[in-house]
């Protein structure tokens, strides 16, 4: 039967209209790497249920996580075993894949329902309680729990604007897809196919070139690996297939960095100097706390080829 066990008080999600009344947590997991439980007993908390669940959804697209359960956990399926408690959908769920994620969140709430229910009704299973069990290779329990409930980098961030995580999460699947088409080629030299593996989802073979070449965002100095993105100098979409998985065609970079540098808005001359575009507006760069006066550190010759690209074709100056 469900376990209430340890859990934490009920959270809630801010949004740029306010506070959604919904509870959820963020829990461990005992087949996952951690489990959401998104709640709902009646009323307004109700009403905003389906707001919350696809917010959730969205936000594991964009930090590129897989489902592999989801189960009703009300007090009206207690007694029932957890394989009665599962819902009927194909499991695990990768989650970049998802594009429309109103129509999964309709299918869930369809699926859920008719879990618990009493032979002859129509009304469902009460509470709308769900544990939602996901694994993830790049975001841990707490860190994703700030991203449910708190603002993103120091600016508040509106539903609308969390499209761009998630095509970029679309995208970086895309691109590990085309990265390992490219191994089964036999590329050699900057490659090394013979010596790289995926080590996990969404370490792809360009990720791992680039590591150990830029182990830090020279940005915000930033080392661990789950806080940084590895962003193309020249765009994957203007490189050909060595480029495209150059470990020097990269930077590794905070995400609000990699922002600012694949928009153009920043860029690096050759020595480490910071190149600022005059189009930028200056309160980000204060509230991202990027000085205008920065140097990163000479770059290599060959990072310089891609630099001057950056500078050449995509830097707004």
């Amino acid at each position: 039967m469900p376990s209430t066990q340890g859990r934490e008080e009920w959270k809630f999600i801010e949004t740029s209209s306010g506070q959604l009344k919904p509870g959820l947590q963020v829990v461990n997991s005992e087949i996952g790497d951690f489990a959401i439980i998104s709640n709902s007993a009646g009323g307004r908390a109700a009403r905003e249920y389906e707001h919350q669940l696809q917010l959730i959804l969205e936000r594991l697209t964009a930090a590129k996580m897989a489902v592999i359960r989801i189960e009703v956990d009300s007090k009206d399926t207690s007694d029932l075993e957890i394989t009665q408690r599962i819902l009927n959908l194909k499991f695990p769920i990768d989650m970049t894949t998802v594009v429309d994620h109103k129509a999964l969140r309709i299918r869930i709430s369809r699926e859920q329902k008719p879990i618990g229910q009493l032979p002859g009704t129509t009304d469902g299973n009460g509470n709308k309680r769900i544990q939602i069990h996901v694994r993830s290779a790049e975001v841990s329990r707490d860190e994703f729990r700030v991203r449910l409930l708190q603002f993103d980098i120091g600016v508040p961030r509106k539903r609308q604007d969390w499209s761009s995580e998630i095509e970029l999460a679309h995208k970086e699947h895309r691109d590990d897809l085309h990265q390992q088409e490219l191994i089964s080629r036999g590329l050699d030299g900057p490659v090394e196919s013979h010596k790289l593996v995926l080590a996990r989802r969404g370490q792809g073979v360009f990720r791992t070139n680039l590591q150990s070449r830029e182990p830090e965002c020279r940005v915000t100095g930033v080392t661990n690996p789950r806080y940084l993105r590895a962003s193309h100098i020249k765009p994957w979409s203007e490189s050909n297939d060595t480029e495209k998985i150059d470990g020097n065609n990269g930077l590794m970079l905070a995400p609000h960095v990699d922002l600012l540098f694949d928009q153009g808005f920043i860029s690096f001359k050759d020595n480490g100097t910071l190149m600022i575009s005059k189009q930028i507006d200056d309160e980000v760069l204060n509230l991202w706390r990027i000085p205008k006066a920065l140097n990163v550190g000479p770059f290599t010759p060959e990072q310089s080829v891609y630099l001057d690209f950056h500078r050449k074709k995509r830097f707004k100056k």
